[in-house]
């Protein structure tokens, strides 16, 4: 099949700075399978794709979709969403299907009647019906095999993952979106953020710029989730609407949002894909200037959400006499229980500690207050065990003396 391109912390007593994306104040993020994206190309015939990777976030009723259309005219019965659950490691058997809808381009609202029932870790997948003059999902670029692929119709058939006959993994993925009751979902989250007064004299602060790089405006929230606490509808939030190619900058966001200290944003996206999200948190030293460092959005299925039962790790600093460290936990909807077990330079279990965290909280904590009477020191590794619910956890490294920072995303891929 040929493709075509197309549009083509750490701030706290002692420091820290992450954030997220996310729409707080409608509660808890409507569940979601499958997901939207604005660097894009669309295939050049009909066919039917799988989205392998971004399984339904939850058990649950799911009633309308957002698929971003591109190319041809509008044409009646553009396409049909379909419905797969997996059976063991090498089927997806047929659950259901919605359509066909029709697709008049961009991004295109769609309500499935009567609403599909799905459970955590179904799929999503799309059959393009028109041909080609009627246009095509628009298809985000990727860098491994995560779509299945088939020429023409799947039918209402199961497939098994081992017989390639008539299909093939591509590594891209569909930009659709299909939502449960509520119009907002939870585009991604960037662990924490700050504007706070710290140790050693710092001063922290968090800058952040969005960024749209498509062609379709974007409509999101920012909301800012105070630390040490589950989130709630009350929480600042500050709505954003972004042009298509439109820079947008916050020198301060936290106090942009309305908030104050350490936490957590999210952006919740309604029917648009999310803005490219650039995050610097740093000690604002004024006439002396700045040091901090970036820190990346998290979406949905990257490899720094830590779910139960997997196992992520950290690296404590070489130098702990010159150098503090900090640990950075926020949990999801669900919340989250972690295990943290310290492993010392020669590989020998030195302690462990427990904590359990609320949905959507945020926490901040140093090594010596998260993991008590455990001693911890050069080149030492903290394995992080989610045994409950889903996480993403950091460790911010901090040089007692310059106040500069580093970051690093505990990860669930193991080498």
């Amino acid at each position: 099949m040929i493709r075509q391109s197309r549009a083509t912390a750490i701030l706290a007593t002692a420091i820290f700075g992450f954030l997220s994306l996310a729409r707080a104040s409608a509660g808890a993020p409507v569940p979601t399978v499958g997901g939207l994206g604005s660097a894009v190309a669309y295939s050049a015939t009909s066919s039917t794709f799988i989205d392998l990777v971004r399984s339904a976030s939850a058990t649950a009723t799911y009633s309308s979709a957002t698929v971003y259309w591109g190319g041809g005219s509008s044409c009646s019965g553009s396409f049909m969403l379909k419905f797969y659950r997996k059976d063991g490691s090498t089927n997806l058997n047929f659950i259901d299907e919605r359509g066909p809808f029709s697709a008049p381009g961009g991004l295109a609202d769609v309500t499935l009647s009567p609403p599909v029932a799905l459970n955590a870790g179904d799929l999503v997948g799309i059959t393009e019906l028109g041909g080609d003059n009627c246009g095509a999902v628009q298809m985000i670029l990727g860098g491994a095999e995560q779509t299945l692929q088939f020429d023409g119709d799947s039918g209402t058939a199961s497939i098994s993952l081992c017989d390639q006959q008539d299909s093939h993994l591509i590594p891209e993925t569909i930009a659709v979106l299909v939502r449960g009751t509520g119009a907002l979902n939870r585009a991604g989250i960037v662990l924490g953020v700050g504007s706070v007064q710290g140790a050693a004299g710092s001063n922290f602060k968090t800058s952040m710029q969005l960024v749209n790089p498509g062609s379709q405006t974007i409509d999101c929230d920012l909301v800012f989730h105070p630390a040490g606490r589950a989130a709630s509808a009350n929480d600042p939030v500050k709505g954003v609407e972004i042009g298509p190619g439109q820079d947008i900058g916050y020198p301060d966001i936290v106090a942009t949002i309305g908030g104050s200290g350490l936490g957590s944003i999210d952006v919740l996206a309604s029917s648009s894909y999310a803005p490219l999200v650039v995050t610097r948190i740093f000690n604002d030293g004024g006439a002396a200037g700045t040091a901090g460092f970036s820190e990346p959005m998290v979406r949905p299925g990257d490899e720094f959400i830590i779910e139960s039962p997997r196992t992520a790790f950290l690296v404590a600093p070489s130098n702990f006499a010159k150098t503090r460290m900090n640990i950075a936990v926020r949990a999801l909807s669900d919340g989250a229980t972690l295990v943290f077990n310290v492993i010392n330079s020669n590989g020998e279990f030195a302690g462990s500690a427990t904590k359990t965290y609320q949905p959507d909280e945020f926490d901040l904590d140093s090594t010596t207050t998260l993991l008590p009477g455990v001693p911890i020191g050069n080149d030492f590794t903290i394995r992080v065990q989610v045994t409950a619910g889903k996480a993403i956890v950091g460790g911010v490294s901090v040089d007692n003396t310059t106040n500069d920072t580093s970051l690093q995303l505990a990860t669930r891929t193991h080498f």
